[in-house]
């Protein structure tokens, strides 16, 4: 189950969560689906649409945080070559 080890609660404090961390999230949640259409749905609907809506707002969520982490590393790049250009002037 993709949420073993996460908590219901809101953290008091948020860790940054690096890019590795995000692919082993993301293949948790890969391996999850693909159980899921191996093995079909559970015998509760409700339960089965709440875990579906669960698993697309952690699919949004991963989406979110990759784009920030490519938006940070373009930004110290830009910074990097910025520094570069003005030793070279």
């Amino acid at each position: 189950m993709i949420n073993a080890d996460l908590s219901d609660e809101i953290p008091k404090s948020q860790k940054k969560i690096n890019r590795s961390d995000l692919m082993g999230i993301l293949g948790r949640v890969i391996k999850h689906l693909d159980n899921k259409a191996v093995a079909g749905r559970l015998s509760d609907p409700d339960v089965e649409k709440m875990r579906d809506s669960k698993t697309r707002l952690l699919i949004e969520a991963i989406k979110t945080h990759g784009s920030l982490l490519k938006d940070e590393q373009i930004e110290s790049i830009e910074e990097r070559i910025k520094s570069l250009e003005e030793k070279i002037t």
